[in-house]
Order: structure tokens, then sequence, then C-alpha cells
């Protein structure tokens, strides 16, 4: 049954990309996510994103879009411990799978205002803690997908959330500026108190109408 509903699904999506008006957008951008784990101060990442999403026109101020992300994140914490300066970097790279419905205000025939929300799902490929004092060369790295090594540290692969934000097209160019946030814990082993927020600016282009 399982296999058929899939088949099923499948069929449809196909004659929905048929039937309606697909544009291709190609994004890139910088975001910033910031993670809180009860009364402790946030923990900031910076990094960058760069994917592509088809936008499915279901009317002609309605679609659907579904799309696929490459994200890095970076930070370098730094912190002077009885007089020596200290690091805790994290570099992790993921990608995120978004499926959005948008609501356009036209313009003209090449260019609206929109904006858009939906589901988000994420997989983490990689995620390292490297920790090390400045002038001696010796790095203590931790792959936080691993519970051997991560302990409590340790960081969950996949993850569901909420995406939106508001965009532009002009022409061949899109603009636009959002927010998105996991539904569950970043930290596998952390209690419910953990709060996690993403906002991101992408600049790209649209292909089609």
């Amino acid at each position: 049954m399982k296999k058929i509903i899939i088949c099923l699904a499948t069929v449809v999506m196909l004659s929905l990309g048929q039937n309606l008006s697909a544009q291709t957008l190609i994004n890139f951008g910088l975001p910033v996510t910031a993670t809180k784990i009860g009364e402790a101060d946030p923990t900031i990442y910076t990094g960058l994103f760069a994917g592509v999403s088809q936008n499915l026109k279901i009317t002609s101020h309605f679609g659907f879009t579904p799309g696929i992300y490459y994200s890095f994140m970076f930070n370098d914490i730094q912190k002077e411990v009885v007089g020596a300066n200290t690091h805790n970097k994290f570099v992790g790279h993921s990608l995120a799978i978004p499926a959005v419905l948008n609501f356009r205000l036209n313009i003209s025939d090449r260019s609206c205002l929109y904006v858009f929300f939906g589901p988000e799902v994420t997989a983490l490929l990689s995620a390292q803690q490297d920790l090390w004092i400045e002038n001696i060369n010796h790095h203590l790295t931790t792959n936080l997908l691993n519970s051997n090594e991560a302990g409590n540290a340790q960081l969950n692969r996949f993850n569901l959330g909420l995406t939106g934000g508001i965009g532009a097209k002009i022409d061949f160019l899109n603009l636009m500026v959002g927010f998105s946030t996991p539904l569950l814990n970043r930290y596998a082993n952390i209690n419910p108190d953990e709060t996690t927020a993403r906002i991101f600016v992408g600049l790209g282009l649209a292909l089609g109408k």
C-alpha cells in the first residue's frame, strides 16, 4: 500500500508539473543562526547558503515552491582562560528541503512582490567542533553527530521546521528576506528549553515567468 501511495503521489506531481506554469529560482545568500539553551547567552552562527527551487504557479497569485538548499554554518568563540586565548570553533554543513506556498502581488508580467511560508526538512551532513589554545599546536576535534565523541553535545542529524519570508522578483532578479526555525531540538540530549532561530537574506536568478 505504501508503494502504491508513493506512485500515485509521483504521478500527481508529474501531472501538476506538466499543467502548471513553472519557474526555476537559483538563490544564494547569507544566513545568521542563533541557538539559546536555558538562561545562557545565545550562540551565533554565520555562513552561506545556495540552492535551487521550482515555483509551480497554481493561479496568477498563488504558487507552490519545493526546493533544495545547501548551507554552511560557522562560528569561533574565543575566551581568555588563565592568560591564554582559547578557541571553540564549529563548522557545519547541511541540506534543507523547503516546500512552501507563496502569494504574489503582480506588478508586471515579469515582476511581483510575494510572501512565502511552509514546512522545511533539514539534514545535517557534518558538524565538527574544534578546541585549541593559541600558540599550542594541539587541537581537540569532535564529531558532534557521533554520540561516542560528543556526549551531551551530540546534534540531531534530521529536523523538521518552518520557514517563511517576503521577496521581490524584478524581471530576472529575485530578492528575499526570511526566517526559519526547527520544531525539534538541535541537541539530542538537551531538554526542551532550547530555542533556535535563523534569518537569511538571499539574491538569485528567476528563470521563466
